[in-house]
C-alpha cells in the first residue's frame, strides 16, 4: 500500500475530513496517508520550502505560491489531472481555484473556500448593511475587529477592496493608493476604539469562540468557520460584510486552503484517485462538511442540506466569497504581509495618525519588492 505524509492545519476544519478520508482509504487497502497538523499561525506564515522537504502533501494558503514557485518545491498538477482541472475550475466558488494558478500551471487544488465575513452572536438579530450602520451598532454592541497575527493587514486589504481601489498584486510602485489607505486605516481606528487589551490577540478561531460564548457580539471582518453555525447553544450567525459605499463591492480578502503535492512525493495511481475523490461531489457535499470541513465547489455551497447543517452559512456569505480579492503571490509577499500587519496593529494600539502608519510601511514594501534603499 502506498504511503504518504501530509501536513494540514490544527483545527477540525483542517484535520477531521482529511483524516477520515485517509482512515477509510487505509481500511480499504487503497492508500496510507498520515496527516499531521501545524498551528494556524504556522499555516499563515511558515515557509512552504521548509515543509516540502518533509511532507508529500501540504495544505497551503495561496499567497505562499510565490515563495513555493521560487524554490521549485511543488509539482504542477496539469500533467496529472489534465482536463479535470477545467471542470473543477468551472464550479469552484469565487477565485478559490485561480488563486493557486499562474501562467505556468496549477499548483494546488482548493479543498476549502473561505473569505472574511461578518459573524454575530445571539444579541444581533439583524446585521448592519452599511458602514454607518456598523459604526452605530458598535456603540451598543460589543464589536471587536480581528487584528491578531496577519489579520490587521488582511482587514486593511479587504477595506481597500471595498473602497474601490484594491491593493496592488504585482510589484507596483505602491502597495496601496494613499487616499484609499488612509480611509481604510481610519475605519480600522474607529472600530478599534473600544477594544480591550486581550482582544487584540484573538485570531479567527478565538473570535468565533468568543462570539459562541457570548463574550463578543459582532466581528465585522473575520475568516468564516462554517461549523460554528451549527444550530444549538452558542450558535454563531454569518452574514456578508457591509458595503462601504452604496454601490460598492463587498470587500474581503480571499482565504481558504489548497492541497499541493511536493517535489518529494511520488505520484501514484492510488494518490491520484484519492485526490480525485476529495474533490468529488460525494466528498464535497458529504465527507467534508459532515466532518467539520468547508467545501470549495458551488454545488456543495448551494445544497440545502449542507446549508441547514450550519445555519445557512454558505447561502448567507456566498456574495462576499464570490467577490473576494486575491492577494499577491510574489516571492517574499508573506513576510511583507506579516510586517505590514504588525505596523498597522502597533499604530492602531498607539492611536497614531493614519498618515503616520501609512508612511511606516512604504520603505518596507519597497525593500520587499526588491527596490534598493
Amino acid at each position: 500500500m502506498d504511503r504518504f505524509r501530509g501536513l494540514t492545519w490544527d483545527h477540525p476544519r483542517g484535520t477531521d475530513a482529511l483524516r477520515e478520508a485517509a482512515r477509510r482509504a487505509r481500511e480499504k487497502g487503497e492508500i496510507d496517508i498520515c496527516w499531521e497538523a501545524q498551528p494556524l499561525e504556522g499555516f499563515e506564515a511558515r515557509p512552504i520550502a521548509e515543509l516540502a522537504t518533509r511532507y508529500d502533501l501540504i495544505v497551503m494558503d495561496h499567497p505562499h505560491l510565490g515563495d513555493a514557485r521560487a524554490d521549485d518545491c511543488l509539482k504542477p498538477l496539469g500533467p496529472t489531472f489534465g482536463s479535470l482541472l477545467e471542470h473543477w475550475q468551472s464550479d469552484t466558488v469565487g477565485a478559490s481555484f485561480e488563486s493557486y494558478s499562474d501562467r505556468d500551471g496549477q499548483w494546488a487544488l482548493p479543498l476549502d473556500a473561505a473569505t472574511q465575513v461578518m459573524i454575530r452572536g445571539a444579541r444581533v438579530d439583524t446585521p448592519p448593511q452599511t458602514l454607518e450602520e456598523l459604526f452605530s451598532a458598535s456603540k451598543s454592541l460589543r464589536t471587536v475587529p480581528c487584528y491578531a497575527g496577519p489579520h490587521a493587514a488582511l482587514m486593511f486589504m479587504a477595506l481597500c477592496a471595498g473602497l474601490g481601489t484594491p491593493c496592488n498584486t504585482g510589484r507596483s510602485e505602491r502597495f496601496a493608493e494613499p487616499s484609499t489607505a488612509l480611509e481604510a486605516l481610519d475605519v480600522m481606528a474607529r472600530l478599534a476604539h473600544r477594544m480591550e487589551p486581550r482582544q487584540w490577540d484573538l485570531n479567527p478561531i478565538d473570535m468565533h469562540e468568543a462570539v459562541a460564548a457570548g463574550n463578543v457580539d459582532l466581528c465585522p471582518w473575520v475568516y468564516g468557520y462554517a461549523p460554528y453555525g451549527r444550530p444549538g447553544p452558542g450558535q454563531v450567525r454569518f452574514s456578508d460584510v457591509v458595503r462601504l459605499h452604496p454601490d460598492g463591492v463587498l470587500g474581503s480578502t480571499l482565504g481558504g486552503t489548497g492541497l499541493a503535492v511536493t517535489r518529494k512525493a511520488t505520484i501514484t495511481p492510488a494518490l491520484i484517485d484519492h485526490i480525485k475523490w476529495l474533490m468529488s461531489m460525494e466528498s464535497q457535499k458529504g465527507l467534508i462538511p459532515v466532518h467539520s470541513g468547508q467545501p470549495s465547489r458551488k454545488p456543495a455551497w448551494e445544497d440545502e442540506e449542507v446549508n441547514q447543517a450550519v445555519g445557512g452559512f454558505y447561502n448567507d456569505t456566498r456574495r462576499t466569497t464570490e467577490a473576494a480579492w486575491v492577494r499577491p503571490r510574489w516571492p517574499g509577499y508573506t513576510a511583507f504581509q506579516a510586517t505590514l500587519s504588525d505596523i498597522i496593529r502597533t499604530g492602531l494600539r498607539n492611536r497614531d495618525t493614519a498618515s503616520t502608519v501609512y508612511a511606516r510601511w512604504e520603505g518596507v514594501y519597497q525593500s520587499a519588492i526588491g527596490v534598493p534603499a
